[in-house]
């Protein structure tokens, strides 16, 4: 072999061996690099849920609390979509007294594993020992408490007398002056103004009490005290001792505010509830109602010229309207599948539900200016209304409830200003016996 066919032979060799060498370190390199990719996407990738066994979750249920079409699609809907193996079911709430309600749940078994409840509502829950703490439960699931206005978070503790959280807020009260603008107009008067004071309201209430072509027009109806008195913070019964607290200088400057409203000549009417619904909506007589939550009526009344203003405040407290006064989702403490309710009440209170139910026109308990921009979006009716007013006001702190007390107390305090209207006896005497009254029954009911 000459030496050229030896280098040759020498050159083709060493070539061959190089090629085998550098496909084995690719493919050890392919290789590691694969591993490398499957072991970042394992820890990168979140991980596959556990599959659950299907599990029902009760639902409490009543029209005023959630229509059918509401818990179809605040509820039931939501909760399908985001948990497969929950179904929920509604458990009709009976009616009557919250507290026999709440035991005819018990003694048929029935009570729900997930119940909304008034705020009123709350100080029975932890009296009959139907609470659940919420926040171990919003700690495991990573729920940020500050997503909530802190006003109704405060109100929920407030009125359970629990300084743990037992139930979480879903919707909230709206107080607002809603107001005839075909009155206004009929009369030459200028619509209420944002920021206006209940003796700013009571003088533009006077110019519109008339009585023209046989009809007399209210100017104002301030609605029921249980209300008005939400935005003082006024309590009825000391919670402590079960007395009544009612017999004050704050309330009988409350009293004294309603009754110049009432003194108005041609406006001594006390019309609330559906009277005054009624006056405002349907008979169209009334210029201004100050009230709660009249959306979802107004809408339905296309032939109403109305619109909204911020509510009344009181001077000493510019920009307060009434206590949030949140509806709240309680697990009871009976429930069996506290984890999966939660996971259900997680859902009514997520982002994307209650960004939906504030464009449908319900008012969200959460912090975050999107809430308020939708607000009513999705509603023809509220096309043009002035409803950023509503969210001008902050709401007042709530007063602490009175198990035995409160229940009692509402109906005397509302009966004693009818009949301080209507002049049968002075503030002093109202109070007083509105006092009087109030602990006779408590103790009644105590069997002292």
């Amino acid at each position: 072999m000459t030496s050229y066919s030896r280098f040759l032979a020498f050159m083709i060799t060493s070539l061959f061996l190089a090629m085998i060498f550098t496909g084995c370190s690719q493919k050890a390199e392919v290789s590691a690099n694969n591993q490398g990719d499957q072991t970042g996407s394992n820890t990168r990738a979140a991980p596959a849920p556990a599959k659950r066994d299907p599990v029902v979750i009760s639902f409490g249920k009543s029209d005023d609390l959630f229509t059918d079409a509401e818990f179809e699609r605040y509820v039931v809907e939501p909760v399908k979509k985001k948990y497969p193996f929950i179904t929920v079911k509604a458990v009709q709430l009976p009616k009557g007294q919250t507290e026999e309600r709440f035991q005819q749940l018990l003694t048929a078994g029935e009570m729900p594993d997930v119940l909304p409840v008034y705020t009123p509502d709350l100080p029975v829950v932890t009296s009959m020992k139907l609470d659940a703490d919420l926040e171990p439960l919003m700690k495991a699931n990573k729920m940020d408490v500050q997503r909530f206005e802190p006003a109704t978070i405060a109100q929920i503790k407030t009125a359970s007398h629990k300084t743990a959280l037992i139930g979480l807020p879903y919707y909230r009260l709206i107080s607002a002056l809603y107001y005839n603008k075909d009155i206004f107009d009929k009369f030459g008067i200028a619509y209420p103004k944002d920021g206006m004071t209940w003796e700013d309201a009571t003088a533009l209430a006077a110019k519109l009490t008339r009585n023209t072509d046989g009809v007399q027009y209210r100017g104002l109806e301030p609605d029921l005290v249980s209300r008005v008195r939400l935005q003082s913070s006024l309590i009825y019964v000391d919670a402590q001792t079960d007395k009544a607290a009612v017999n004050t200088d704050s309330w009988r400057k409350l009293f004294s505010t309603m009754k110049s409203i009432y003194d108005i000549p041609g406006n001594n009417l006390v019309q609330t509830n559906a009277k005054g619904k009624q006056a405002f909506s349907k008979d169209k007589t009334l210029a201004m109602y100050s009230s709660v939550n009249l959306l979802p009526l107004l809408i339905e009344v296309p032939d109403l010229n109305w619109d909204v203003a911020q509510y009344p405040s009181l001077k000493e407290k510019p920009n307060i309207a009434m206590s949030a006064d949140p509806r709240s989702l309680i697990i009871p403490s009976a429930s069996k599948h506290k984890e999966d309710a939660f996971l259900v009440i997680s859902t009514v209170v997520s982002d994307e539900v209650q960004l939906e139910m504030s464009r449908n026109g319900l008012a969200t308990a959460m912090t975050g200016e999107k809430f308020k921009a939708e607000f009513g979006q999705n509603i023809p009716g509220l096309k043009g209304k002035h409803l950023e007013s509503i969210y001008k006001s902050a709401p007042a702190s709530y007063p602490p409830p009175s198990v035995i007390g409160d229940s009692i107390a509402t109906p005397i305090m509302q009966t004693k200003l009818e009949s301080v209207v209507k002049g049968e006896m002075d503030i002093n005497t109202a109070l007083r016996t509105a006092e009087e009254e109030i602990n006779q029954a408590i103790a009644a009911q105590k069997g002292n």
